[in-house]
Order: C-alpha cells, then structure tokens, then sequence
C-alpha cells in the first residue's frame, strides 16, 4: 500500500471579380431572411450531460451553472464550483437528514426501498430530478409491489411532485431536450432465457402518449447506459454475457451497431467528445493485447482509428474529454497481474502522458467521471463506503493536484 506521499506523480481572388461577384449575388437575393441552421451544441441544464455519467451504474452528479449535484448513500449534496465547499441539500437546522432520512422530514433525501436501486439525480431546466422507489401500488392497480417514479423538485429539495410512474423497473435513464429516455426489460416467464427489451421516450412534462423507439429479444438482452446526444440516441447492449454498442437515429429510427466486430467479445462505450465515440474491445482474454487499445469512430460508427496513446499494460477503462485521455485499469483484473502493474489513472494530452495518480488510497472500486472543465472526479465504491472524490484539472501538468474528498 502506498503512503500519502505517492498519492500523486508526474510525467513530465482579384478584387474586380470579388466586386463583380457581390454585385451578381446582391442583384439575385430577395428580402426574405436566411434560413440558420439550430445551435446544436451541448447546452447545460438541458442536454443530458453525458459527461457526468458512470458507466453501468447511473448519473450520480449532474452539473448546473455555479456547481454540481451529487447522490450519496440516498441524500442529495451541492458542491459550490468556486470554492469546492460540498453541503446537504436540506441546510435547516435539526433537518433529520442523517438521523431519519424521511420525506416529510429531510429535502435532500432520495427514497428507495429495492437494492440495487438504480441511482439517477439530473439538473435539468432548473428542476431537479431524481429516481426514487417504493413498495406501494401503482396508479390503478390493486397489487402491491415496487412502483419506480421520477420526482420532481426545486433546487433546494421543496416542492417535490411524480412527473412519472413507470409500469416496470427502468434499467437506464436520461433526460434531454424535453424528452425522458428509459430502458425496460421484460424476462418472460419464469426460467425463460429470452428477455425483451426496449429503449422508450415521453415527455417531461406529461403531455402525449409513452413512445417504443426499439425492442428486441435476446438471450439474457438487458439494454444500459442510455446516452441521448443531439439528436441521437446510444446504449449499451448486453446479450448472452457479451456486449455491444447500439445507435439510434432519433430522426430516420435506424438502429446501427457502433465499432461492430465479427473477432471481439464485446466493446465498451467509454465517452463521446468532440463528434468522436470513445471505446474498446474485448476478446475474451484479459492477456490480448488488441484488449489494450483505445479506439474512436464518428457518430455514426464509421472512420474506426486507433487512438495515439500509450499501449495499456492491463485491461483498462478509458475517458476522454476536450483536453485529456485518462486510462486506469480495471480493478478487479489487477490481481490476475504481475505486481509490476499498478493500479494507477494515467492522463495523456496529444497522445503524451502528462500525470499519473495512484488509486490504492481510495476504495477498491472507482469510476472516473471526466466531468467539465474545472474539475474531474470518481465515484468510489467500498464494502462499506461509497463517496466522491475530485481533481483540479487546471493543476494537472503542473503535477499539483490531488484528489479530494467532495463529502
């Protein structure tokens, strides 16, 4: 184990003719305005902020204009961005958040009664949103069972209201541009290998009818990790124990498989920057080396390039954003690996190593989440604690940053 000291390293044409042609387009044009084409950039706090995501696990933090939110262990947290302090939501006094965390009780607390939940806390419009469940019935039934909601509610945790109850568990979830994207499964019968499922949309606000963008049945097909980017819509498929990336054009409905491969076992969706999709192979073998390359396509899947960074001695997870690569190896594979590998997050710029922090210090399980500009941070998961940490990425050439807890 390392000491604190080894928490962080460095690596240290003639103008007649232009006349003749302004003359010739002014003399063909009319009144009537030029038709602009929509901004289609990504616009915080209506965009799903795909950035923030963790992958097969839920949006834990979402960002909004002077900070971000995050969910721990059910209770909802602000970190000011200018100076870093985190708070709980609810900042009464004597709220009962830590003691009882009960609606009527506490604003910051996010109510669940299955486990594993399916974690999910977006800023979106200057609403929060989060997914919450209870053993209760369902809106016109007469059984009781585990109802799945969306919940409504200001910035500081008041005046909470159902936006959506859903008819079945979701499996993923993700707001944008007005619309609420989910995932359902239904497994059959009991015993049946065959499961159905489907990526859906409705509105935010309730209005129009529940709508089946795509369904398809597999063995053992779950659909993951929903991504709506512009106007299309990525997941993460997962058939008979292998994986695959799938797209959907929200516009033409086609569904497309990204980086598709007839040799590898699965491929991973890790970020998607810049019109670029970030992701790898795996073969089945945790040696093979083609498992150690990061690959990039455009949206559509097409133009596949291998990306210029250092091969990875480990099975590795990536991220990318408009600065940095960040590589660290899959935790659960580095005791399979000679000692000589170590567990640490390596950060490339233009293809170079810049910086590396080692992960030992943190609990046995992280999820990087590249975040936005300022900062960076990970979603760490022990046996008995799971709790954020974050980096300034301004100090990162520099070799002076570390990672702090943000609760």
């Amino acid at each position: 184990m390392r000491t604190t000291s080894t928490w962080k390293r460095n690596i240290r044409k003639p103008a007649l003719l232009v006349l003749l042609a302004s003359s010739l387009f002014a003399g063909c044009s009319t009144d009537a305005p030029k038709e602009e084409k929509p901004d289609d950039n990504y616009k915080l706090g209506i965009d799903y902020p795909h950035m923030f995501a963790v992958t097969q696990t839920g949006l834990l933090t979402s960002p909004a204009e002077q900070g971000y939110y995050f969910l721990q262990n059910n209770l909802i947290y602000y970190m000011d961005k200018e100076s870093g302090t985190a708070t709980l939501l609810d900042t009464r006094e004597g709220n009962g958040c830590l003691e009882t965390p009960y609606i009527s009780d506490c604003h910051a607390v996010v109510k669940t009664d299955e486990d594993p939940n399916l974690p999910f806390i977006q800023y979106y419009n200057s609403k929060l949103y989060v997914a919450e469940n209870y053993w209760g019935k369902r809106e016109g039934s007469s059984e009781y069972e585990t109802v799945w909601e969306i919940t409504e509610m200001d910035t500081d945790g008041t005046n909470r209201k159902t936006v959506k109850q859903f008819s079945e568990k979701p499996y993923s979830l993700a707001i944008h541009r007005g619309d609420l994207y989910f995932s359902t499964v239904d497994r059959g019968k009991q015993g049946n290998e065959i499961f159905i499922a489907s990526i859906l949309r409705s509105k935010l606000d309730g209005s129009g009818t529940e709508e089946v963008l795509h369904t398809a049945q597999e063995k053992w097909l779950y659909m993951t990790d929903i991504v709506p980017y512009r106007d299309q819509i990525y997941w993460q498929q997962h058939a008979d124990e292998k994986g695959s990336i799938s797209r959907l054009d929200l516009n033409s409905k086609q569904v497309t498989t990204i980086g598709k491969s007839d040799s590898a076992y699965s491929n991973w969706l890790f970020s998607i920057n810049n019109d670029r999709i970030y992701f790898n192979y795996y073969y089945g073998d945790l040696a093979d080396s083609r498992s150690l390359i990061l690959y990039s396509s455009d949206l559509l899947g097409n133009d596949v390039q291998k990306e210029e960074i250092a091969k990875q001695d480990v099975y590795s997870s990536f991220r990318k954003d408009a600065q940095y690569t960040y590589a660290y190896p899959v935790n659960l594979n580095l005791k399979k690996m000679p000692d000589e590998v170590t567990n640490d997050i390596t950060v490339f710029k233009n293809g170079q190593a810049v910086s590396s922090y080692s992960l030992d210090l943190l609990p046995y399980k992280q999820s990087v989440i590249t975040g936005d500009d300022q900062y960076m941070f990970i979603y760490c998961e022990g046996y008995l604690d799971k709790h954020f940490v974050y980096l300034d990425k301004q100090a990162i050439e520099a070799g002076e940053g570390t990672f702090k807890r943000v609760i």
